[in-house]
């Protein structure tokens, strides 16, 4: 504020402002905002040192960002207070031999690195989704999407198995939500990937979701990708404005 506070020194030397009409300085972040949860923040009377505190609105966004696992985005009751950088909170079904599962994942560096089975499982698509355990499916989300959201996926295919026979078509990746009562899961959105992207560059897939929609789970489905590996960088779910870059 430009308003300047009359200040004087009571009985103890304590700076007082007589007016009541401070001068502040500019705001610092006391608490991040959460997906669900307000952030504070506080801002300081350059001449009396008078503290004033006020609250930052909660982001309402899911970023599943995978270099962040120390700060704190995860807490959120939104997440199920899981921490998504880790590879446990992953899950993938076996593949229809039951000898390995159809995706494994690893974390490396600050992406998700994804490898796919050799073979296919029985919907001939391999899927990885957010969950509780790393070894069955448990739904841990609790976000509601809203009309004009977006989920977008920045990936990088390093690896693709042109040759496998298992690979008849171009490959697509397709994500989609449940909200803990459907029978099936919803598609939110689906894109084929370009072959012809070389693999140093990233890629990234957009998809604006139609309808409201309460997400307890998020589910990334690969189709056509057998044998080849995937890296992640992030995955973000909410209002476009607030979206990566």
């Amino acid at each position: 504020s430009s308003d300047k506070c009359s200040a004087f020194a009571d009985f103890n030397g304590d700076i007082k402002c007589r007016s009541g009409i401070h001068s502040f300085g500019t705001w610092q972040t006391v608490k991040n905002a959460l997906c669900s949860t307000n952030g504070e923040k506080k801002r300081t009377c350059t001449l009396c040192g008078y503290i004033e505190y006020g609250s930052i609105p909660a982001t309402r966004k899911l970023l599943f960002d995978f270099g962040t696992s120390g700060t704190g985005i995860y807490k959120d009751k939104a997440y199920g207070k899981y921490n998504f950088a880790r590879a446990n909170y992953w899950y993938s079904p076996k593949t229809k031999e039951k000898t390995t599962k159809q995706v494994t994942a690893t974390v490396t560096g600050k992406q998700l690195k994804l490898t796919t089975a050799a073979t296919k499982n029985n919907n001939s698509s391999q899927y990885i989704e957010t969950s509780a355990s790393a070894t069955q499916s448990k739904r841990p989300l609790s976000y509601k999407l809203k009309a004009g959201d977006i989920i977008k996926v920045r990936y990088k295919v390093t690896k693709y198995a042109k040759n496998n026979s298992n690979n008849k078509e171009n490959p697509t990746l397709t994500v989609y939500g449940w909200n803990g009562t459907a029978t099936n899961y919803k598609k939110l959105g689906e894109k084929e990937h370009n072959l012809n992207t070389k693999g140093n560059n990233w890629a990234v897939a957009e998809w604006t979701v139609p309808a409201t929609y309460k997400l307890s789970t998020l589910r990334l489905t690969f189709k056509n990708f057998c044998g080849s590996t995937v890296l992640i960088d992030y995955i973000y779910v909410g209002p476009k404005a607030s979206a990566p870059k």
